[in-house]
């Protein structure tokens, strides 16, 4: 999984650099969900443990790159590592993860819309096959960047 993540000034700690928790709490959240979209249904894990180390501050404004793998499965369990990074070919690495989630955990036993949600498989259109979450009401092609910034 990869993803593109954002410090802004709420994040800062320490004069115009990201507090260490922002990060690891971005780092847990990631953990999750590479646990999640690779199990059998949406929203059924936790995760149990997260090791991250810090490797160089961040500034607030950055914009980086975010990319984890479920690297082992052993039956219910899902090891996840991940690297925070600026994408850059030979990528600076502010932080890394190695985390646990537990597949088939229920947070609650509230039976709901969201405890009805299934995976649903797409095909995106290079081919490659993603899943989506069946309560994210997202069609492809339905989102343009002209909807979140005023401009094309």
């Amino acid at each position: 999984m990869v993803g593109v993540v954002w410090f802004g000034p709420d994040a800062e700690s320490h004069r115009g650099l990201c507090h260490g928790g922002a990060m690891s709490s971005l780092m847990d959240d990631f953990c999750g969900h590479c646990a999640f979209v690779t199990s059998d249904a949406p929203w059924s894990g936790a995760t149990v443990q997260v090791n991250v180390a810090l490797k160089k501050p961040v500034k607030v404004g950055s914009v980086l790159r975010l990319v984890g793998r479920v690297t082992k499965r052993e039956r219910r369990k899902a090891y996840v590592e991940a690297v925070l990074d600026d994408g850059g070919e030979d990528p600076e690495i502010f932080a890394k993860l190695e985390g646990l989630s537990i597949d088939g955990v229920q947070m609650s036993e509230q039976e709901d819309e969201i405890s009805k949600r299934q995976w649903e498989v797409h095909t995106c259109d290079k081919g490659r096959r993603h899943r989506r979450d069946s309560g994210w009401n997202i069609k492809p092609g339905s989102i343009k960047l002209s909807d979140f910034d005023g401009e094309t």
